[in-house]
Parts: C-alpha cells; sequence; structure tokens
C-alpha cells in the first residue's frame, strides 16, 4: 500500500486515549512510522483512512491502479 501524499503531507488520525486526533505528517515521517511497525492491517474503523499502523495510527492509501486490457507483446528485433 503507498501513502496518499498531498503536497509533501500525509494526514493521518492517531489514538490518543479515548480520543482521535486528526493531524498532517511530512511524507518522510509518516513512512518511518509504518515501516518501523510492528503491526500493520486494513481497517473498516474509520474509512477514509484504511491501513492501520500498531493499532494507534490510521493513514489514507492511494487506490491501486490495476491493469486493464491485455499485456503488451515485445516484439522481436
Amino acid at each position: 500500500m503507498k501513502l496518499k501524499v498531498e503536497n509533501g503531507m500525509v494526514c493521518c488520525l492517531y489514538r490518543a486515549g479515548k480520543d482521535m486526533v486528526e493531524q498532517k505528517l511530512s511524507a518522510s515521517v509518516a513512512a518511518g512510522i509504518v515501516k518501523g511497525a510492528q503491526a500493520k492491517t486494513t481497517s473498516e474503523e474509520h474509512p477514509d483512512f484504511p491501513l492501520c499502523v500498531d493499532g494507534k495510527w490510521f493513514f489514507p492509501v492511494e487506490e491501486q491502479k490495476r491493469p486493464t486490457g491485455k499485456p503488451k507483446k515485445k516484439s522481436k528485433e
């Protein structure tokens, strides 16, 4: 999954006790949180933030584009 980055920043939700805090992190900080995570899952708890990291960070992800049509054949030269 690829984080959704806008202008070098990533929106996220963070679980702070019983509350949820929305904030923006730089793309490098967000990537570091995801890379160093103990557990990464997808969650439907917050539909706009499906990537759940360590049960307390929630990040939006870019939609994976699926290839359409037939794959191109390589020409022999």
